[in-house]
């Protein structure tokens, strides 16, 4: 059995009544929506990778930026993870929500303990269902 009938937009829901050949029926309530899927965020983040100058053993760099840009139609939520290595987030770290061509600034500063160079990465996280994660590289050289 075939049945046809427009629906508008939105939630929605059926009863479906099943008879079988010895008489057993049941109904059970299906529930859909109808129409395209909720817009999507999308993260763009720039620079993709942070390098700081010569920073003394025990000192702290000056902090060096980057943006996490919502470039998608819908709101794109997330989290500023916790760098490795010497490396500290200092303003915009934890979880986020961006909505459309909304910016976030994300400040991280290097302070080695001792000499050498140094690399890390700083995991971002989002809904964006095209890139749910973005590392970002760092490095640094101790002095």
């Amino acid at each position: 059995m075939d049945v046809t009938r427009s629906l508008g937009n939105g939630p929605h829901a059926a009863e479906l009544h099943v008879t079988d050949s010895r008489g057993n029926s049941t109904t059970k309530t299906v529930s859909f929506t109808v129409g395209p899927p909720p817009a999507a965020g999308a993260i763009s983040v720039s620079p993709t990778s942070l390098k700081f100058p010569g920073t003394r053993r025990n000192d702290t760099s000056k902090p060096k930026k980057l943006t996490v840009k919502n470039t998608g139609q819908g709101t794109l939520t997330g989290s500023v993870g916790t760098p490795t290595g010497p490396f500290e987030v200092t303003e915009g770290g934890g979880s986020f929500s961006l909505a459309p061509g909304q910016r976030l600034t994300v400040k991280v500063v290097f302070g080695p303990t001792a000499a050498g160079p140094v690399t890390g990465s700083l995991p971002i996280s989002s809904s964006d269902p095209a890139q749910p994660m973005v590392d970002i590289a760092l490095s640094g050289r101790g002095k």
